[in-house]
């Protein structure tokens, strides 16, 4: 859309549960909402948080509600009917909410922390629920489409897969020739999952291979990508 360029560096782009509307954000702490047409891309509205620069964005599944993430201790909870903001401190112990995603149901907010550290947010009252751990630094987040499963990869290679009602760690499986890995993502059929690296790589796995194997082998590994991959989308 040519109408702005006030998002400086852009870091999310995220589409609309249930409408053809999509949400831009980045380092100017600005968020503008889109009608997506394919051709003029109308501008709906804008929003401006100042020093925030906006690092993660997300919808709720009811489309009703964006949650805005920085490097800062709080956050944001954008109503999009009543076009009002919210400020939230997070919980102690999270100095920022940079990467994080909600469950399937809305539920629960999975953010990336420190030293390997996943804070299970309560969606609705943005308090702590519990803390998870894995051995390396979180790099991705991703639920499974029923929300029982929440995937991170690291900094490692070593994807950790936790079983969220247990609220404990369920499998770990290797990312084969990852270094480091940056992203996943996992199909609404719930059948493959794919994970990016920063070396450019993108393996693609059966859900079933990685959840009964430590080392599964991928159905198709993309190597034509130069660049590190930053995001991945079924």
């Amino acid at each position: 859309n040519n109408e702005t360029y006030n998002e400086g560096i852009i870091n999310s782009i995220e589409f609309h549960p249930t409408s053809t509307a999509a949400l831009v954000a980045g380092n100017s702490g600005v968020a503008s909402l889109f009608a997506v047409d394919g051709k003029r891309n109308t501008k709906l509205h804008s929003v401006s948080f100042e020093r925030f620069p906006i690092m993660c964005a997300r919808f709720a599944q009811d489309g009703n509600e964006a949650i805005l993430g920085s490097r800062h201790s709080h956050i944001f909870s954008y109503d999009l009917l009543a076009a009002k903001a919210q400020r939230i401190p997070l919980p102690h112990g999270l100095t920022q909410c940079k990467n994080f995603v909600l469950s399937p149901d809305s539920k629960c907010i999975a953010v990336a922390g420190k030293w390997g550290e996943v804070h299970l947010l309560s969606a609705k009252s943005k308090e702590r629920m519990c803390l998870l751990k894995q051995d390396a630094d979180i790099t991705a987040l991703s639920f499974n489409p029923t929300g029982n499963l929440l995937f991170g990869h690291s900094t490692s290679g070593e994807v950790t897969v936790w079983d969220v009602n247990m609220r404990r760690v369920k499998h770990k499986w290797m990312d084969e020739g990852c270094l480091e890995g940056s992203t996943l993502s996992i199909s609404s059929s719930n059948q493959f999952i794919a994970a990016g690296s920063t070396h450019g790589i993108v393996n693609i796995y059966g859900v079933e291979d990685v959840l009964r194997s430590k080392l599964p082998k991928p159905r198709k590994t993309l190597f034509n990508l130069t660049t590190g991959i930053t995001n991945l989308k079924y």
